[in-house]
């Protein structure tokens, strides 16, 4: 089996050093914006640690990072301590603000606001297809594809028309629905676009993330992938295409970001090909 990594150039570096400095004023809001800066490279664990000794990471945040041993953000004595005079702090207040939230006076257990059942809040369908496409066989964060700063989704459909295999992305936001935003739709019959998505992270370095999307069955099974780069009116024309070594190599099987392997400060992504 085999993982390709490919690394990514640009010569646009002020857009991502501004954009890692929104990260880095605006990250300790969201967990979920924590683990994909992390994940992407766009900040470091020293720069986490250095946040919370100065007081300015969200409660909800320190409490994640503090459960989530495998970010490997190894914390000191006194960022533990900073870390828990921020999250019980906030404790005090909402118990300040509302005593019954807590019962029988005991410690105050942390529970994230959004989270209150476990009813869906968003049902995706693929709608007027005949037969069965598969939809939802792949599914990723896609990060934010369109700036808006919330993160979107991608759902992928590999036997849709013939094998051919679309993929959907849909906007995140305050108000999202279902109805897909951005549809990428595979080459050929038999291709099976859509076997595999990720979110790839900004490889372009132009401050929007892009998706990168699989097709393990183009060509007699050498496989593609095709990565779609992100911007405020995104298109579905594939932006880079990767094609795998020879027939059967089935490259594209897998796909996923890989972070910034190389620290040049644009996202990478690895693709798997078994054959």
């Amino acid at each position: 089996m085999k993982k390709f990594i490919y690394f990514s150039f640009c010569m646009v570096i002020s857009i991502v050093v501004y954009a890692q400095g929104n990260i880095r004023q605006e990250l300790l809001t969201s967990s979920v914006m924590l683990s994909s800066a992390l994940q992407k490279g766009e900040i470091q664990k020293t720069q986490i640690e250095d946040l919370i000794l100065a007081g300015k990471i969200a409660p909800d945040v320190v409490h994640f990072i503090l459960e989530q041993k495998e970010l490997g953000i190894i914390l000191s004595e006194e960022q533990i301590s900073k870390s828990e005079e921020l999250y019980y702090g906030n404790l005090a207040i909402e118990f300040f603000n509302d005593p019954s939230k807590f019962e029988n006076n005991e410690k105050p257990k942390y529970e994230p606001n959004n989270i209150e059942d476990n009813n869906p809040d968003i049902t995706f369908l693929e709608k007027n297809i005949s037969g069965n496409s598969q939809f939802g066989r792949a599914v990723s964060n896609a990060g934010d594809v369109n700036g808006d700063t919330y993160d979107d989704v991608i759902v992928a459909t590999q036997q849709y028309d013939s094998d051919r295999g679309r993929a959907y992305i849909f906007y995140g936001g305050t108000a999202m629905d279902n109805a897909p935003d951005v549809i990428l739709i595979g080459e050929n019959t038999g291709d099976k676009f859509g076997c595999s998505v990720a979110g790839a992270g900004d490889v372009n370095g132009d401050g929007y993330d892009d998706v990168i999307v699989g097709a393990y069955q183009y060509n007699s099974s050498t496989g593609r992938a095709y990565i779609f780069y992100g911007s405020s009116s995104m298109n579905n024309v594939a932006d880079v295409i990767l094609d795998g070594e020879g027939t059967s190599n089935v490259f594209g099987f897998s796909v996923s970001s890989a972070g910034n392997v190389n620290r040049d400060d644009y996202a990478d992504v690895v693709i798997g090909a078994y054959g």
